[in-house]
């Protein structure tokens, strides 16, 4: 079929680049010479799409028809298709006001909307005592989770480590929380053999603070991997998550964090 060999090309090529959602839902300003593009492309698809083929002859009657409506098509054609523009525009407007990206060989950072307010808990710290997380209201927290026999974790936490050693005092909180069920006894000996000294480890052995991905449970984190780092905004909100090892001394990763406390 004709339509197939030559119309339906032409409309995925030109339908792969619309995309879905435009800032605002308002139209881009569109230079003329793009204008001619996109119109003479519509008006072609339009043609096409009207006419019958019959044997290798296109029908007779197809230039009337298009006479008749090609000066409708060239403006509906402008304006789908300026809106593409539109869209395509607005979404990169939307990247450069978001997060700077930050990636990892397996993963990358996950933005969650809308902004939820994390629930009040306390953190147990090595020694048993609690510390309410509301403590740290006005700083940026990133919460690590991570466990003895993850081995991404052990390469993980001495750049942990090394990063609380950059910015202590400053607007930034890091809180590494372990899951393993044996608790002190299993960290303790951990962080001596990594020789990990600025890093304030915390225990989470029965799971109240991060549940497992499924489980019904009233925990405000999940461990969609292991390990997995969220980041908490100075206003207590949730701003998203990285699952697998992070070099946090990077300049990607400290971009991400300066970003969400001058936010």
């Amino acid at each position: 079929m004709v339509f197939d060999a030559v119309v339906r090309p032409l409309i995925d090529s030109s339908g792969s680049k619309l995309v879905r959602r435009a800032r605002g839902g308002l139209l881009a300003p569109c230079s003329s010479s793009a204008f001619k593009a996109v119109a003479r492309k519509c008006f072609f698809l339009r043609c096409c799409a009207a006419a019958k083929y019959r044997g290798n002859e296109w029908d007779s009657d197809m230039s009337v028809n298009a006479s008749a409506w090609s000066r409708r098509t060239l403006i509906s054609g402008f304006f789908v298709n300026a809106a593409a523009v539109s869209a395509t525009r607005g979404q990169a407007l939307i990247r450069s006001d978001g997060p700077p990206p930050l990636r990892t060989i397996g993963s990358q950072f996950i933005e969650l909307r809308p902004l939820i307010n994390v629930a009040l808990i306390d953190l147990e710290r090595i020694d048993g005592k609690r510390v309410s997380l509301n403590q740290f209201r006005g700083k940026v927290i990133l919460v690590n989770f991570w466990a003895t026999w993850c081995a991404p974790c052990r390469r993980e936490l001495p750049l942990l480590d090394r990063l609380v050693r950059t910015v202590s005092g400053g607007s930034l909180e890091i809180i590494a929380v372990s899951i393993d069920q044996a608790g002190r006894q299993a960290v303790d000996p951990f962080f001596r053999r990594l020789n990990i000294t600025a890093l304030r480890p915390f225990l989470d052995p029965s799971g109240r603070i991060a549940k497992k991905i499924g489980e019904d449970s009233p925990a405000p984190f999940t461990l969609w991997g292991m390990p997995i780092s969220y980041i908490i905004d100075w206003q207590g909100r949730l701003a998203g998550y990285i699952t697998g090892e992070v070099d946090w001394t990077s300049n990607s990763a400290r971009s991400l964090l300066d970003y969400y406390a001058a936010s």
